[in-house]
């Protein structure tokens, strides 16, 4: 308004040309609150606050539990099961972490101080150490479980395996 050219108030603000520009274009003298009138009332891809609440319930009842993986991928896996319709896990780690939950470790079991009771065998196929892993969750709603199973003996014992049981044991289930 004063004639100076967009050039030198861009330079003297730190901005471009273009946006100077944009803001002359922008300029209405006869509204006072001209600046402010193109200010968004609020984020149009915030998550909605019932769905919020509904991750927030389902990561709580899921710590409940001693043995549940707590982490976005279950929390979707959770919902999806529900029928909700499940946001994707960065945005499950963006509500939790603004409702103040993540970063929440649970407690370690204090040890008994009582020694592990040695396994009695003495051959091989006596004693099998069985390891439950899972439920893994995929992307695209499915999980698996996997079951493995050691002979412990010839790993504990220092025993060696005679061939044909090498091939016995490797053999699936």
């Amino acid at each position: 308004m004063a004639g100076e050219s967009p050039e030198r108030i861009a330079r003297g603000m730190g901005r471009s040309r273009r946006w100077v520009s944009k803001w002359v274009a922008r300029h209405e003298p006869a509204n006072e609150g001209w600046a402010g009138a193109r200010k968004p009332g609020r984020a149009v891809n915030r998550t909605d606050a019932a769905l919020e609440a509904q991750v927030v319930a389902v990561r709580c009842r899921l710590a409940d539990n001693a043995w549940a993986q707590i982490g976005s991928d279950a929390i979707a896996w959770e919902l999806a099961k529900l029928g909700a319709g499940a946001p994707c896990t960065r945005t499950i780690e963006r509500i939790l972490a603004r409702a103040g939950i993540v970063g929440k470790r649970r407690a370690r079991p204090k040890s008994k101080g009582l020694p592990y009771p040695a396994p009695s065998a003495e051959r091989v196929g006596d004693l099998h150490q069985a390891d439950l892993v899972g439920p893994r969750h995929l992307d695209g709603g499915m999980a698996f479980v996997a079951l493995n199973c050691v002979d412990v003996v010839p790993h504990a014992a220092g025993i060696e395996i005679a061939p044909d049981q090498r091939r016995r044991r490797s053999r699936l289930l």
